[in-house]
Parts: C-alpha cells; structure tokens; sequence
C-alpha cells in the first residue's frame, strides 16, 4: 500500500499534477519579487523623504516671512521712536529757550513809570538827564512781600542850572512807591553843559518790575 509523503495532497479521483518549474525559473521569479518589494519601499522611503523636506521647507519659508514681517514691525516702531525723540529734543529745546527767555527778562522793570514819579518830585528846572539800571534777583511769586524784597538798583543823573540843594529831593524821592532807599552819590559841575550834575542811587522793591515774564505761582497739584 502506497504511503503519502509529508506535505502532498492525495486528491482522489482528480488529475494528477506535477510541478514542471525549473527551479532556475523559480529562483528568478523569488528575486524579482523580492527586488519588487524593495523598489516599492524605497519608493515609498523617498516619498516620505521628499515629503519631509517639503514640509521643512514650507515651515522654514512661513517661519522667514514672520521674521519679516515682525523686522519690518521693529524698523515701523524703531522709525517712530526716532520721530517721537526728535518731536522731544524739539520740545525740549523749546523749553530750554523759554526758560532762558523767562530769566532773561524776568527783572522786566517798569523804568518809565519810576522816572515820571521821580521827575514830578524834584524842582521844575531840575531834569533827569541819565539812568543806569542794574536788576537784581527776578521776582518770585511765591514771596510773601515783594514790596519789602530788593529789586533793581538805579543810579539817575539830574541836571540843574544852579545848584540845589539835594537832601530835600532826597527825601521826597524816599517815601514813592516800589523805593526801598535813596541817596545822593555824586555832585559835579560841567563845563560842557554849563550846568550841575547830581548822581543819585535809587534801590527799588520787586514790585517796580513789571511782572510780566514772571512765572506761576506754584500749586498745591503742583507741589503734589
């Protein structure tokens, strides 16, 4: 009695079939499955390969146009900073001479209203021929009294066809408005004017200046 080999199939009744397959066949159609298989996973290897450089690339190229962008927003901010600091050193600059121009002519003095009320004291061929006026410290609005702070110092000369005598227009002069003192200096005769010179010293208060120029008075918000 036949015995069947391991691995074969006994179909009885069926056609018998024999495998007529050179084995040299066999192994070629083995390898060109296997190299088929490889190609296709290289394939697929590149693919993902060239996806993952694409991907790279497309990130690379969003991430380089943020940059840009956020570069053009610094040299926009940076470009505004600029203009902003030259509106400040315009301001400042502004401020600057606006204080000079307020120290400048803070001692602003009120002279033609001192010469009238000198000249109306003194006797009537008596004239105020000269003045030289020497300012002191400006007023400051926050003093108590300017009537009783120093101010301007005045040196006036008077002309007189005959001599006079001085110590009652002194005295005259001493009780006006804005005078804090007065005092005869210097006694003189011209030959050129054929007349006689008086050199007097007026120290006035704060209150002969105008006040124009002054600054504000400081605030409690001010202050705070």
């Amino acid at each position: 009695m036949a015995r069947a080999t391991p691995g074969s199939v006994l179909v009885v009744g069926g056609m018998p079939r024999v495998d007529l397959m050179p084995a040299a066949e066999l192994e070629r159609r083995y390898r060109r499955g296997l190299l088929r298989r490889w190609g296709i996973g290289l394939l697929a290897a590149a693919l993902v390969t060239v996806l993952v450089i694409a991907g790279a690339m497309a990130l690379r190229i969003v991430a380089e146009t943020r940059l840009a962008a956020e570069r053009a927003r610094t040299d926009a901010s940076i470009a505004e900073i600029a203009a902003l600091s030259e509106v400040g050193d315009t301001v400042r600059t502004l401020d600057d001479l606006e204080a000079f121009r307020t120290e400048a002519m803070l001692p602003d003095f009120e002279w033609a209203r001192l010469i009238d009320a000198v000249g109306q004291t003194l006797p009537a061929n008596v004239r105020i021929v000269g003045f030289d006026v020497t300012t002191g410290a400006g007023p400051d609005p926050d003093a108590a009294d300017a009537a009783s702070a120093p101010g301007a110092t005045v040196l006036l000369t008077l002309s007189s066809p005959v001599p006079f005598d001085i110590v009652p227009a002194i005295r005259n002069i001493r009780p006006l408005p804005s005078i804090l003192a007065a005092d005869g200096r210097e006694v003189r005769y011209e030959e050129s004017g054929n007349d006689y010179r008086y050199e007097l010293t007026i120290l006035t208060d704060q209150e002969a200046y105008s006040g124009r120029y002054a600054p504000e008075p400081a605030t409690e918000e001010d202050e705070g």
